[in-house]
Formats: structure tokens, C-alpha cells, sequence
């Protein structure tokens, strides 16, 4: 859960604040917008594409719908290109994604789980 400093003062549009125990960082921007990061080190999938758990997703959607400005980013180590790259999340929503069942880890064990894919051409290169 966010740092209670952090939350301080927000424009919720919801009752309270979702779980965001998903998002690995959390912070106030310049701007004071709540900013979270969804931090992962992944390859692209043969077709060109990143995946990230249904699940997850559904997380982000709720805080993105829930807090007013907020900003959540998905970063990405790119195993094979050795880059940093970021997407905005409201920017992934906006478009189609593909949902196939695929293997990823939940509690530590493999499982076989809906996945979201977006073309890799909607990352950037972070800086």
C-alpha cells in the first residue's frame, strides 16, 4: 500500500484508494499527480509484442478510474535489446490488446493465467 504521505490530499473519485501493493513504485510527480511504476524485465514475444497478467491489469484500470490525474506507468528492461523502455497505461488502454492464456508466475509457482499484449511499438525508450 502507498506511504500514508503519499496518498495525503489526493482527488479520489472512489470511495477509498485500490490495493496498489501491485505497482513496484509510487510517488508524487512535479505536477503532485500520483505517479505509479509497474517495473518488469521482459523479452518481446516472437510476434512483437509485451504481455502483462489480466489481473494487473485490472489493478491499474481501478486506480487509473479511482484517482483523479493519476499517472501509472509500465517500464521495461528489454532482455534482448539491454534497453529501458516505458509505456503510460492510459495510453495502452486506448488500445485493442490481444488476451491469450499463457504461463506466468502467481505466489511463486507457474501458472497458466489471461495475459494482456500490446505491440512492442508503444514503448519508448526511458530516459
Amino acid at each position: 500500500m502507498a506511504h500514508p504521505q503519499v496518498i495525503k490530499k489526493l482527488s479520489l473519485k472512489c470511495e477509498k484508494l485500490p490495493d496498489s501493493s501491485l505497482l513496484d513504485l509510487i510517488f508524487r510527480d512535479q505536477k503532485q499527480r500520483l505517479t505509479g511504476a509497474e517495473l518488469k524485465k521482459k523479452f518481446a514475444t516472437n510476434t512483437g509484442m509485451y504481455g502483462l497478467d489480466e489481473y494487473r491489469l485490472q489493478k491499474i484500470k481501478e486506480m487509473l478510474e479511482c484517482v483523479e490525474n493519476a499517472r501509472i506507468l509500465y517500464i521495461i528492461f528489454d532482455t534482448r535489446s539491454h534497453e529501458w523502455l516505458s509505456a503510460n497505461f492510459a495510453r495502452l488502454l486506448t488500445y485493442d490488446y490481444r488476451i491469450t492464456d499463457g504461463p506466468t508466475w502467481y505466489g511463486g509457482i507457474k501458472v497458466i493465467k489471461p495475459i494482456c499484449y500490446w505491440p512492442i511499438q508503444l514503448w519508448k525508450v526511458f530516459v
